[in-house]
């Protein structure tokens, strides 16, 4: 089954941050607020990601079923987001916006599964529902802060200002769940100003405001929320303020890079100074990611320089940055599974290079998700893969034989399991 994440903390568009592994091209910074497809993202410098990660590589698109006869799922308005919202601000009605494009698999998938679902259609049967192609409308995508990592949906109360926004896939109980939620403004953007109202000096909550704002565009009340913050905390001691000097000390990065291509040595110096002392898990997640694919990064340019040592010594330190990235990932199904896949695939390729530490994070990488996907035959042999290399053969070769025994089952094709345990039984 492929998984994918919406969780930005896994990839960004550029290599600074994000989980992926960068190509070998040339860095090309990009804007902070997007989603992650936990795909191959270019080896370049970024700001901080979102909360919703890009999602990996999407699979197959499903063959679509024959048209309906009828209008089936949800009512669409047709006449664009704008009078979308001059209607619901005279009906005092909310705005459904689902940003979409023809190329985006998921989209499909949603529109198939969700919008053409009775019960989803009588859930917003009160609310304008509006669909936004992304190529066609850019110009609207983009004052929303929306990218390519669709699908998107942005809520709109009546007076046209941002309720909530949802960065990912959602089936039809997430959906359901959601529009409940949003509809009664819980949760929401709304909801989150009420509570800052309600307790001002509540600095993480006035943070957390802020990010939501930010994210969808909306820069006055984003600079509002910041300032209120500065102003309550000039000694910088809150968890706000902590994340204000890492997004500081990332847009030097990210304007250093636009002016010279190039990377500040000095600047990432300061940065890992900064992780080093840090203790709030999200700052450290996405930093150590960060410094981690600067390393690869490093790493590449060094191989495609001749110097084999040199890219040697870079993977090492992406590594070291890895294992402090690792305890604060965030632990959703989906990241998890995207993450560990990725980064476990990886060392198994290096395992020639692989320090005592590594092969510790590696079991440690693997044994947090083969439990969860304890039927997935792919993490089962990544699992046996790990216990081999920290010199437990017996029960490398028994989970790569479940591995195997999963992908029979399920009709996958088990030649690649079964060089694993050609390996393991050879000791190689």
């Amino acid at each position: 089954m492929l998984r994918t994440t919406h969780l930005s903390t896994l990839v960004a568009a550029l290599a600074l941050l994000g989980c992926e592994k960068p190509a070998a091209t040339a860095p090309a910074p990009a804007s902070t607020e997007k989603p992650v497809e936990h795909k191959q993202p270019a080896a370049t410098p970024a700001e901080k990601p979102v909360a919703q990660p890009t999602p990996a590589a999407p699979p197959a698109a499903e063959p679509a079923p024959a048209a309906p006869s009828a209008q089936v799922g949800i009512e669409w308005f047709a006449g664009g987001l704008e009078k979308a919202l001059a209607e619901a601000k005279s009906s005092n009605k909310l705005v459904f916006a689902n940003f979409t494009a023809v190329w985006c698999t998921w989209c499909a998938k949603m529109k198939r599964e969700v919008f053409s679902a009775m019960e989803v259609a009588a859930a917003l049967e009160p609310v304008i529902c509006v669909s936004v192609d992304f190529d066609k409308q850019r110009e609207i995508a983009d004052r929303y802060l929306v990218s390519d990592s669709l699908p998107v949906v942005i809520w709109f109360n009546p007076d046209g200002t941002v309720r909530d926004r949802i960065n990912a896939f959602q089936d039809k109980p997430a959906f359901l769940a959601d529009a409940t939620r949003i509809k009664s403004d819980l949760g929401t953007i709304n909801d989150m100003r009420r509570k800052v109202d309600a307790s001002p000096a509540d600095l993480d909550q006035r943070y957390e405001l802020y990010r939501r704002l930010k994210a969808v565009g909306e820069k006055e009340g984003a600079a509002a929320q910041r300032a209120a913050i500065e102003k309550a905390d000039p000694q910088g001691d809150s968890r706000a303020m902590h994340h204000f000097k890492y997004d500081g000390l990332m847009a030097a990065i990210h304007a250093h890079w636009a002016e010279t291509k190039s990377l500040d040595l000095n600047q990432i110096a300061g940065l890992r100074a900064f992780l080093e002392v840090e203790s709030d898990p999200g700052i450290l997640w996405d930093g150590w990611m960060s410094m981690a694919n600067t390393h690869d990064y490093f790493s590449q340019q060094a191989q495609a320089g001749g110097d084999s040592v040199e890219a040697k010594k870079q993977r090492g330190i992406q590594r070291e940055c890895l294992a402090k990235a690792w305890p604060g990932i965030p632990q959703d199904d989906d990241n998890m599974y995207n993450y560990v896949s990725r980064y476990a695939s990886y060392y198994w390729d290096l395992r020639d290079e692989l320090s005592a530490d590594d092969k510790t994070l590696l079991l440690d990488m693997t044994g947090s998700v083969a439990k969860r996907f304890e039927s997935d035959a792919l993490i089962q042999d990544l699992r046996a893969r790990a216990l081999f290399l920290a010199g437990k053969k017996d029960e490398a070769e028994a989970a790569c034989q479940r591995a195997i025994d999963l992908a029979k089952q399920s009709g996958q094709d088990p030649r690649n399991f079964e060089k694993t345990l050609e390996v393991i039984r050879g000791g190689k």
